[in-house]
């Protein structure tokens, strides 16, 4: 009866991992807050250089880049115009990372950690150059404050969720290259393609026999 009672809760035990794992998988969960974010990033990005066009029409581009004028310097152009450059990949960027989220491409993860740690460096490293134009000007004025916290914010919540989540492991596994689908040499350049665990996993979940020709 022991025996009989073990072999069942190993069963039962089975069949919840099977079920828990399935229940994870796809875009529910928290992941729902991470598609939000990834969606309106390019709006934002947008937004960002749609503001910037006045510069070049309102006389503010050649104030700060001609030399002879007051609010000169030679640092201004190269600022101006690679922060135009970066918000533009960083558009592109986040238009590839709505492909990669929506296609569970197993990419994803990755990708989505490097845009958030990009946004950090050029935060600080564009609030520095700032600095050298306007000694006056704290590197940490409240404007920078605010755009480090939230890359910051971002990256001490998401960034350990991409490397732990369940839901995350489970999800993003689209295109995954399978070397043990590449044929060898041993073999003689035909090999059987290896099935994945889970086939493996619910193939095993077989219920307990109970008596002669008898299964739970």
């Amino acid at each position: 009866m022991d025996t009989y009672l073990d072999t069942k809760e190993k069963f039962l035990f089975k069949v919840k991992v099977v079920e828990n794992q399935y229940e994870l998988k796809g875009l529910g969960g928290w992941l729902i807050l991470v598609g939000i974010g990834v969606v309106i990033n390019p709006i934002f990005l947008l937004v960002t250089l749609y503001s910037s066009i006045p510069l070049f029409s309102d006389g503010s581009w050649e104030a700060l880049t001609t030399i002879g004028q007051e609010t000169y310097h030679p640092l201004w152009g190269p600022l101006i115009i690679g922060e135009i450059i970066y918000n533009l990949v960083m558009l592109a960027l986040t238009i590839y990372l709505i492909y990669l989220f929506f296609s569970k491409h197993y990419r994803f993860p990755k990708f989505f950690i490097a845009i958030i740690v990009a946004s950090l460096i050029f935060i600080l490293l564009d609030a520095w150059i700032v600095t050298l134009i306007l000694p006056s000007r704290p590197i940490l004025n409240q404007e920078t404050i605010n755009e480090i916290a939230r890359a910051f914010g971002a990256g001490i919540i998401w960034i350990p969720y991409m490397l732990v989540s369940k839901r995350v492991k489970a999800t993003f596994v689209e295109k995954m290259p399978n070397k043990s689908l590449q044929p060898s040499a041993e073999s003689g350049g035909s090999r059987e393609p290896e099935k994945p665990d889970d086939y493996y996993l619910a193939s095993s979940v077989k219920p307990p026999k109970i008596g002669p020709g008898l299964e739970l």
